[in-house]
């Protein structure tokens, strides 16, 4: 019995040997091996596909939130972003705002707002399109212009003017230009919904409310600091703190969003919803166009310069001597031509007449007609040519910021922010669309001018 449990094969009781054993041998299966994750299927393109597949998409459906079934085992909690942004992540933004100071940023690197031709096509299917030239200032029936009729012959000419500016813009259209796209925000109202959490409803009025609020820190305000601004304002209002005329006067500025008294009584204004087209025209007619609807033209100093510009090239040397901030100016102009005088020497503010003890910006709308007009001509809209102006004519209307659209700029600002407050670009949109914290910065060329500065507020 005792020779049955021997085990003199590998050992002799009396000797141990270890030479004598084999141990390669030791984990050397017994039997036939099988796969027990086999290949069920195989594609057209060599896939394979195993039971260890099946069965994970078979979990990952059932775990869906929108009635799923599956139950998860109690574990590790998954780590999630931040609902709320802390203090050190606030003051971190701050911070990056007042070092980026009037300098440009670089361009983002990853896009939370897309570029495509067809992201920006559908601006006009997500932003309601409508003109609001009913409530902008021009010359009453038979009223006589203000400065001595300065603009009278602008009047005479649109036509003339328009199928110039019309020419310039063509080529533009023909090849599909992003320069046209400026104001096309439809990207940024996707990103809104996607990352935000807004409806497209939603989405709509906080683009309004930011339009709203960067169109009225605009005026003499480099590009930087201007599309900081509204976000500030709309964080301080979220907070319950606003910054109105009577806080402003009381406590100025703040490092990184350097705004004037003006601005901050006109944005008060928008908030209020009291602001006066008829008074100041240009900052609510880019208010409309900078949340998206297209159908009026933004009249900015870099417009009428354009406008005076090829009024010029019709007829050289015709311009009034009130398109001139002094004699000197005019002086030079009638020697040397349009485009040997400075940007700052041209009396870009438009005039107005005070009707019912209401001034009224009346130099307004004859002086964007031409725009209009060759917008139809090319079949485009209003904005667009504005947009594609703006940029063809900078080199002569001394324009500095970079042909960038509004969702270009916003990827930048958005990578600025993710940057100095150490969370993805998305958690900046979440946050931005709920006014909880302020943009560090806007991206752009290192030395911009204004986005759409206009000399007059009243």
């Amino acid at each position: 019995m005792a020779d049955r449990y021997r085990m003199s094969d590998l050992a002799a009781e009396d000797s141990y040997n270890p030479d004598a054993i084999d141990w390669s041998r030791l984990n050397q299966p017994f039997g036939e091996l099988k796969d027990t994750n086999p290949v069920q299927y195989r594609t057209s393109t060599g896939v394979e596909i195993r039971p260890s597949d099946i069965n994970q998409a078979i979990d990952l459906g059932m775990s869906f939130s929108a009635g799923g079934l599956k139950t998860a085992p109690v574990g590790k909690p998954a780590i999630l972003p931040p609902a709320e942004p802390s203090i050190d992540q606030i003051n971190a933004i701050k911070e990056a705002a007042v070092g980026y100071g009037r300098k440009g940023w670089p361009t983002a690197e990853r896009e939370v707002f897309k570029t495509t031709p067809e992201a920006y096509a559908e601006t006009t299917a997500l932003v309601p399109q409508a003109s609001i030239e009913a409530r902008l200032p021009g010359p009453l029936p038979g009223e006589a212009l203000p400065n001595k009729g300065r603009a009278d012959i602008i009047v005479a000419n649109r036509d003339a003017i328009a199928a110039r500016i019309a020419e310039r813009l063509e080529p533009m259209v023909k090849a599909g230009d992003e320069r046209l796209k400026f104001y096309h925000t439809g990207p940024v109202i996707r990103g809104l919904e996607q990352y935000g959490g807004l409806d497209t409803a939603g989405a709509n009025m906080f683009m309004r409310d930011w339009a709203g609020q960067g169109a009225a820190t605009s005026p003499r305000t480099q590009t930087p600091p201007n599309l900081r601004n509204p976000s500030y304002l709309m964080y301080e209002r979220a907070r319950g703190n606003p910054l109105t005329p009577e806080r402003y006067a009381a406590e100025g500025n703040i490092p990184g969003f350097p705004m004037m008294g003006m601005h901050v009584d006109l944005a008060d204004k928008f908030a209020r919803g009291t602001e006066n087209a008829l008074v100041n025209p240009k900052p609510t007619t880019f208010r409309e166009n900078w949340s998206g609807n297209l159908r009026d033209v933004t009249g900015d100093t870099h417009n009428i310069r354009s406008t005076l510009y090829e009024m010029d090239q019709i007829q050289p040397g015709s311009l009034p001597r009130g398109w001139f901030n002094s004699d000197a100016a005019f002086a030079k102009y009638r020697e040397h031509g349009f485009r040997a005088v400075d940007a700052g020497d041209i009396a870009d503010t438009l005039g107005s007449k005070t009707v019912n003890k209401i001034p009224r910006q009346s130099e307004y709308l004859p002086m964007t007609a031409p725009w209009k007009r060759a917008a139809e001509q090319v079949g485009i809209a209003p904005a667009e040519g504005q947009s594609g102006g703006w940029f063809s004519y900078g080199d002569i209307t001394g324009l500095q910021s970079p042909p960038k659209t509004i969702p270009n700029l916003l990827n930048d600002q958005v990578a600025a922010t993710a940057k100095a407050a150490g969370v993805s670009p998305e958690q900046v949109v979440e946050w931005w669309a709920k006014s909880k914290i302020p943009l560090a910065g806007f991206g752009g060329a290192a030395a911009m001018g204004t986005l759409a500065a206009q000399d007059d507020y009243r």
